[in-house]
């Protein structure tokens, strides 16, 4: 049996912004708190999908779909 698994960590910089990315490994779309992460997203309140330029608030909660990453530019 597969494991499920969302991981939140630190990727490095893009330029000279934080990054940071998340990973859904599980076979259905997973709604992500971000409460859970507030030490490692800090004071940012919104983060840039690199990918799609889509912005991703990080005051409350996002859903990451299935089998997904995404890597966010933190502003």
């Amino acid at each position: 049996m597969k494991k499920s698994i969302v991981v939140f960590g630190a990727n490095g910089f893009i330029g000279t912004n934080l990054a940071r990315y998340v990973v859904n490994n599980n076979l259905t779309s997973k709604n992500i708190e971000t409460k859970r992460f507030q030490e490692s997203i800090k004071d940012f309140k919104v983060g840039k999908d690199v990918l799609s330029g889509k912005m991703v608030d990080l005051k409350g909660q996002f859903t990451l779909e299935a089998q997904s990453v995404l890597v966010l530019e933190l502003e």
